[in-house]
């Protein structure tokens, strides 16, 4: 199909003759090929080249004037191959025939090519908003009927959720699919475009907002790489560009704040590799905006770039074991709630919300080839709880730190209780 379709504007630009040749072009703002290949593959995810590509392409259009396919690569394009349901491939029939069969003249001046291509145009522009405007409608009536019943929302494909986090912003609010998004994040089966909209959407109820928000950093702490996919994704779709200060700590290790509309974090993310800088950078950026934390580029806060030791650092730091602190008294674990067991951060971070108490913080010591994780909570601003475990990774050592301080949090709730 392609290559008849070509061997017929070649024929027709070869003798001069005015047909509906199919146009294709790229917009002002789009680089040029190579760049944009280019682009594209460093965006990597179907989601972002999508979106650049909607920027920067221009729709296809008919035009008695050759001007190329930009998306084909070729110098001249047509549509000849489908009479019986094109009207350009019909009169393309009708002009071929009449000048190559017959020897006659076009049966069509110059002028009436314009207006014919103006009005496929126009028409094809037309249908297409209409069709569009079916199905979204289509669309945004089955999301409002799948977020009535949790039941829906918990069977529904990856693809299916995805679409139904995007259309809930169009029809209401997050909250309806938090509980669900929660479950997919904590199994990692979820979407860089999905938490997108999770971070920068809106909700009706503040504590719902603060419940997903612990769950998604706790999930992109581990995953720091998505969190410059959910960044750039952010920059794709506002059409701006995700800026970077770049600077160097005293020890030499690399120092990124991310900036995006104008805003980034007070503190840098620091590691002694410059990409894991940049990720730790944007999920230092994606913790600010849902603390609603950021600052302008020149509020930034330059002090960690004098002291090598930052909370926001956990680059790997290999110890000694006369480092290792000391093994804690023995812990009950087992009147814990089997909840926990299942989901520690989410359950310590939930709990620590209903008793208004700040986040837990984390910190990581490499011992050997194991991770040492150390839990805090603190108490009016004083430490209250630590705990530590050691695994093989990091994820286990954070999930087995915050299930010991589930059971000192509970005892400690039981104590003030008792003292109430």
């Amino acid at each position: 199909m392609l290559l008849a379709n070509t061997a017929v504007a070649s024929l027709a630009e070869k003798h001069r003759l005015p047909i509906l040749y199919r146009n294709h072009t790229a917009s002002a703002i789009a680089p040029k090929s190579k760049e944009l290949i280019e682009t594209l593959t460093t965006l990597g995810l179907p989601e972002l080249v999508r979106q650049k590509l909607q920027s920067w392409l221009n729709p296809a259009t008919y035009s008695p004037a050759v001007i190329g396919h930009f998306a084909l690569a070729l110098p001249a394009y047509t549509h000849f191959t489908s009479p019986i349901r094109r009207v350009a491939d019909y009169v393309n029939h009708r002009i071929l025939k009449a000048v190559f069969i017959e020897g006659k003249e076009s049966p069509y001046t110059l002028e009436e090519l314009q207006a014919i291509a103006n009005h496929i145009n126009s028409k094809r522009t037309q249908v297409k908003e209409q069709r569009d405007e079916h199905f979204r409608e289509k669309r945004l009536n089955q999301t409002v009927h799948i977020l009535r019943d949790k039941g829906k929302i918990e069977n529904l494909s990856d693809k299916e959720f995805s679409q139904i986090v995007k259309d809930s912003l169009r029809v209401s609010k997050l909250d309806k699919i938090v509980p669900e998004a929660i479950s997919r994040i904590e199994d990692g089966n979820i979407k860089p475009v999905d938490l997108y909209y999770l971070i920068f959407g809106e909700y009706n109820d503040p504590e719902t907002k603060e419940l997903i928000k612990d769950t998604i950093l706790d999930y992109l702490e581990e995953k720091q790489v998505e969190a410059t996919q959910i960044i750039q994704i952010a920059g794709t779709t506002n059409q701006t560009t995700v800026e970077y200060i770049e600077k160097t700590t005293a020890s030499g290790k690399f120092a990124f704040w991310s900036i995006l509309e104008g805003e980034t974090t007070a503190i840098p993310g620091i590691a002694s590799n410059k990409q894991a800088a940049k990720h730790q950078a944007n999920y230092l950026l994606i913790e600010g905006v849902l603390d609603q934390s950021l600052v302008p580029p020149e509020f930034i806060d330059q002090s960690p770039l004098q002291d090598i030791h930052s909370e926001t650092n956990i680059a790997q730091t290999v110890v000694t074991d006369e480092f290792i602190p000391e093994t804690e008294d023995e812990i009950d674990l087992s009147e814990i709630p089997t909840e926990a067991h299942e989901s520690p951060i989410g359950y310590l971070h939930e709990a620590l919300q209903k008793l208004k108490m700040k986040r837990p913080e984390y910190f990581y010591h490499q011992v050997s080839n194991d991770w040492l994780c150390c839990c805090r909570i603190e108490w009016l601003d004083e430490p209250l709880i630590e705990t530590k475990a050691i695994e093989t990774s990091k994820k286990d050592a954070k999930a087995n730190a915050s299930l010991k301080a589930i059971a000192y949090l509970e005892n400690f709730v039981i104590e003030e209780l008792s003292d109430g």
